[in-house]
């Protein structure tokens, strides 16, 4: 049987998700990539998560935009695609 997302707790949940939302100004391209990924293989997909969580998970993504490698890119557009972040969602600044 797979660990999931919903077999944790409600309050580890929302503790996860506060120090994911506390830690982005801190987060580096491969940071937000495997927690990203991390969560997709818990099952997670991004309708599970409060509204805010998807702006606010953007914030290092914009920030690290300019300066991400190829291979870096492929990673994060994998990861939020796992979650079930689909295109229209994200801001016009990466989209292009």
């Amino acid at each position: 049987m797979k660990f999931s997302w919903f077999d944790l707790p409600s309050s580890l949940q929302e503790t996860m998700i506060a120090t994911i939302l506390r830690l982005r100004y801190q987060m580096n391209t491969i940071d937000i990539c495997t927690i990203l990924y991390a969560l997709a293989e818990l099952d997670c997909t991004i309708d599970g998560f409060p509204s805010y969580f998807i702006d606010n998970i953007l914030t290092p993504i914009l920030r690290n935009l300019s300066s991400m490698n190829g291979n870096e890119l492929s990673n994060i557009i994998s990861s939020m695609s796992a979650l079930g972040i689909s295109w229209n969602m994200l801001p016009a600044e990466i989209q292009w």
